[in-house]
């Protein structure tokens, strides 16, 4: 009976060990065009939003000191964890950076040859570090401590050697309100690369050897909300923006997208695909890419679906279906099927009607 007892827990741990590491290797369909924001509640920063399918991640770490600490290490680290000091109470070193993200992501690598075997082999993964101190020194620090851990991946992170940029499957990009750029322009040789503005495009701003993606919140240089038609002078100005960026070789990234109610982020999704942006921040990376990769299809495909009745359901989408009284003499469709419906061939609402339009300009600048 021991025996048999014995070789049941034996077979369970080998089971349970097998359904963990199935799990690690799932792999995520790849959403091309999706950021994810920091998340600081998230334990797992990267494994996470790796199965689902995020094109760039950004996560938050802090620089843990060994002058801080009470312990023995005499080492310097880099922990994830939050803007407002979540866990640094905890020091906990199951927290390092090294073991959270980027041991993951050179696995991958090492396997795949990406970091997603379905993704475009021309676009690296982008992650979005935010080093959380304001202090100078402690950005410097942070800095050199997270260029030493890259450098034990050779071929995994993009690099900038001798003023070059190699492409690697991985680029890290500092982002944040203090990244130290004048340690990093100063850096012939490096594997670390800061987030720009608008502001650095031209001869006057950061080249793309040092700021190589351009990343706004919406609300900095646009009022429009969603609702009602995009003012055209807006959309002049987003489509120049990101072609201005476009012509440098530099993707384009916008966050403070709503993610309700539906129709003002499909209208959102429709205006910046149309303007050709590269990455959204987004909560529903499957829906935007599944939206991402529909756009420029038949524009009735973009419209928002109206609320109709079950009994209506054969009619298209596209089309406003009314009911009418029984003894109403005006034209229905022909046949059971449809029941008794009138079609007003106009959209459901104003935004409709925009959403449209927005589709129709999106097919016309991807010809």
């Amino acid at each position: 009976m021991a025996v048999v007892l014995e070789g049941l827990v034996v077979f369970g741990g080998g089971l349970g060990a097998g359904l963990v590491t199935a799990s690690k290797r799932r792999r995520g369909a790849y959403a091309p065009g999706t950021h994810a924001a920091y998340d600081e509640a998230m334990r797992d920063p990267i494994g996470r939003r790796l199965r689902q399918g995020y094109a760039s991640v950004e996560v938050g770490v802090w620089l843990d000191l060994a002058s801080d600490r009470n312990d023995e290490s005499p080492e310097d680290r880099l922990l994830v964890g939050g803007r407002y000091g979540a866990w640094v109470g905890a020091r906990d070193p199951g927290l390092e950076l090294d073991r959270l993200v980027l041991q993951p992501l050179a696995e991958r690598v090492a396997t795949d040859g990406a970091a997603y075997v379905d993704g475009d082999a021309t676009t690296p993964f982008r992650l979005l570090i935010d080093i959380v101190h304001p202090d100078e020194t402690r950005q410097e620090r942070a800095y050199q401590l997270l260029e030493s851990l890259l450098a034990r991946y050779p071929g995994v992170f993009t690099r900038l050697v001798d003023g070059a940029v190699v492409p690697g499957p991985v680029t890290v990009i500092l982002t944040g309100d203090d990244v130290p750029r004048s340690l990093l322009a100063a850096q012939l040789d490096r594997a670390v690369f800061a987030d720009g503005t608008f502001a650095d495009l031209g001869p006057w701003g950061a080249p793309p050897t040092l700021a190589p993606l351009l990343s706004e919140v919406w609300s900095w240089r646009f009022g429009w909300n969603g609702r009602g038609e995009l003012p055209t002078a807006e959309r002049d100005r987003l489509h120049r923006l990101v072609a201005a960026a476009h012509a440098e070789g530099r993707p384009v990234r916008f966050s403070g997208i709503p993610h309700w109610p539906l129709r003002v982020r499909t209208a959102f999704w429709s205006e910046l695909s149309a303007a050709g942006v590269d990455l959204v921040t987004t909560a529903r990376p499957r829906a935007f890419a599944t939206f991402r990769r529909g756009y420029g299809s038949a524009a009735p495909a973009l419209v928002p679906p109206t609320r109709t009745r079950r009994r209506d359901a054969t009619v298209p989408g596209h089309v406003l279906v009314e009911r009418t009284p029984r003894h109403a003499a005006e034209p229905v469709l022909g046949g059971p099927a449809f029941g008794r419906a009138r079609v007003r061939r106009r959209p459901a609402s104003p935004l409709g009607s925009r959403v449209v339009r927005s589709a129709g300009a999106a097919r016309a600048g991807t010809r």
